[in-house]
């Protein structure tokens, strides 16, 4: 079964309503290929009452969960690099935010997990994920 969501990525535009895993992909490689390839964006899905924000327009991307109000703790995607630059990321298109290298992993990884958080409000078995701020 899956839940609806709302997908914010930029302060200028309408939140995207969204009511399928198909929905969420047409909406996020649109707004992919509307980006500045060096302007990477982070994007909100809300839905279950919790929000997973996604890096849309990079290499690399990441999901990080966390509820509605943005108290922590929160869950980031893991990956295995010990490389310890950042890639930056705008977040809904305006704030500069720096995404440190270890949480990022593979786009489809990303959009598997956020799929799985539309559907169930869940982390994806199989994605190393980390509590930060807890």
């Amino acid at each position: 079964m899956t839940a609806s969501g709302s997908l914010i990525w930029s302060n200028r535009e309408p939140p995207i309503a969204i009511s399928s895993a198909a929905e969420l992909d047409r909406a996020l490689d649109q707004i992919a290929i509307r980006l500045q390839r060096d302007r990477p964006i982070i994007a909100t899905l809300a839905a279950h009452d919790a929000e997973a924000l996604i890096g849309v327009g990079a290499d690399l991307s990441f999901v990080q969960l966390q509820s509605a109000n943005g108290d922590g703790p929160y869950w980031i995607t893991s990956s295995s690099t010990t490389e310890p630059d950042v890639v930056a990321f705008w977040l809904h298109g305006d704030h500069h935010t720096e995404v440190p290298r270890r949480y990022l992993l593979a786009p489809s990884g990303a959009r598997a997990a956020l799929r799985e958080f539309l559907a169930s409000g869940t982390k994806l078995p199989g994605i190393a994920w980390v509590e930060v701020g807890s």
